[in-house]
């Protein structure tokens, strides 16, 4: 009898995968792999874009460094090197992106700089400075996509406006690559400067002064230096000797002021600044012609009996004085009224009264008037101010009770005691400079 070998062989194991299901299996892996590998395609070229804009960040703050170090500004050319320079790297790695791709930088070209607003870059600052600078803007550019197409100055104002990861209008067309392959990041110099003024008010010296390195370089009298320097610059001010006064580093706008052979932060003796406004009326009250009288030409002084051509008469009551001196030169009326024996002078101010001169208990300057009496004079202005006052004189006092009178309010305006043994020193330093302003003033105008 014969057996059915085939019969009994298909019934021993499992049957196989045809060839549809093997071509069905080897797509499904497939599709699963494109898959995968596009999710990791977009991963690392997400990293780049993340990696390519903290490198740009950390690019732009190197040559702000290295600009702030050097006092110097590279051209558009060289900017790849002075990064390297500040980061310990080769220009190389500076200049291409990760993928290989070559950054560019573009300036504005409307940016302005240096002595004169022609001037462009490479700037390198002396003790000039320069003049305000204007759009003094750069931007980096790199793509980890398609290589970056040819870039111009012209196109510099429609990328610095475009977010990052996506195109300038305007973009070539041709570019095989796409808005989130751009990396833009923004450099504005301008805010790395600061306007540093340097007056000299001086009529005769020359003001000596330097910045970092340059040198002790001069401003001519009645003339001023305005300019622009970087942060951190060394401001160096020197005496009319020449020996070094002080030495500053600018971190703000700032102003200094020359007079009399040394600077100062503001005006001490009075000079105008010879240019607009208060400074030129200063000036020109300082320049009026002052006299060089003595304290024998003054009627309040004088012994009017040893004047021989004067003639006076007096009246006299209990509460009114009046005495009239008249001589070929100058006429002077002075009424002064009874002080009550309370010794009060002329300069309107008794120093042993708060009230007087300067205001009530209240401390206020503008009202209050000494109960014990006051001084009222009336005067024609004489030819002659008396004690050799001079116009500086007023001008140097004005300019003592102003800052006497800041300290006073600063400190909460307080009056203190009722002597001026006791009197709050700040309150008495303002009724002292009160009363020489009155004293400098009348004089001035020779009562």
């Amino acid at each position: 009898m014969k057996t059915n070998m085939s019969a009994g062989r298909r019934g021993v194991g499992p049957p196989g995968f045809s060839i549809i299901e093997t071509l069905g299996v080897l797509a499904l892996i497939a599709i699963l792999g494109a898959v995968a590998a596009h999710s990791s395609l977009a991963r690392l070229k997400a990293s780049n874009q993340e990696r390519e804009q903290a490198l740009l960040g950390s690019f732009a703050r190197a040559f702000e460094s290295a600009v702030i170090r050097s006092r110097t500004i590279p051209a558009a050319g060289d900017w790849a090197g002075a990064v390297a320079a500040e980061l310990g790297r080769t220009p190389g790695h500076v200049r291409d992106n990760p993928v290989g791709n070559p950054r560019t930088l573009l300036l504005d070209p409307a940016l302005h700089l240096g002595i004169t607003a022609t001037n462009l870059l490479p700037y390198l600052q002396t003790a000039a400075g320069s003049v305000q600078p204007a759009n003094l803007r750069a931007v980096l550019v790199s793509s980890v996509g398609a290589p970056l197409p040819t870039l111009t100055a012209e196109e510099f104002s429609r990328i610095w406006d475009t977010p990052s990861r996506t195109l300038p209008v305007g973009w070539p067309t041709s570019w095989a690559g796409r808005g989130e392959d751009l990396i833009i990041e923004r450099v504005d110099f301008g805010r790395l400067f600061r306007k540093v003024i340097l007056n000299n008010l001086d009529g005769a010296q020359a003001a000596p002064y330097g910045v970092d390195g340059s040198g002790q370089v001069t401003i001519p009298p009645r003339s001023r230096v305005e300019g622009w320097f970087f942060d951190t610059s060394s401001v160096n001010l020197f005496y009319g000797s020449g020996v070094l006064q002080a030495r500053e580093a600018v971190s703000r706008d700032a102003s200094y002021v020359y007079e009399n052979g040394r600077w100062g932060r503001s005006l001490v003796y009075g000079a105008g600044a010879g240019s607009t406004g208060l400074g030129e009326l200063t000036e020109d009250f300082v320049n009026i012609v002052s006299f060089n009288n003595t304290a024998a030409d003054d009627p309040l002084t004088s012994d009017t009996s040893e004047v021989t051509q004067a003639s006076a008469s007096t009246e006299s009551s209990t509460t009114v004085t009046e005495t009239e001196t008249t001589t070929t030169t100058t006429t002077v009326h002075t009424r002064v009224k009874s002080n009550n024996g309370h010794g009060n002078n002329v300069d309107g101010v008794d120093s042993s009264n708060p009230g007087q001169g300067g205001g009530g208990p209240t401390g206020d300057l503008n009202s209050g008037e000494d109960p014990s009496g006051d001084v009222d004079d009336e005067q024609a202005v004489a030819a002659q101010p008396a004690y050799g006052t001079t116009s500086r004189d007023v001008v140097d006092s004005c300019h003592r009770f102003m800052k006497a009178y800041v300290l006073w309010a600063m400190k909460g305006r307080p009056v203190g005691g009722s002597t001026a043994s006791t009197r709050h020193p700040a309150y008495r330093a303002v009724v002292e400079s009160v009363g020489a302003l009155n004293d400098y003033t009348r004089n001035l105008a020779n009562p």
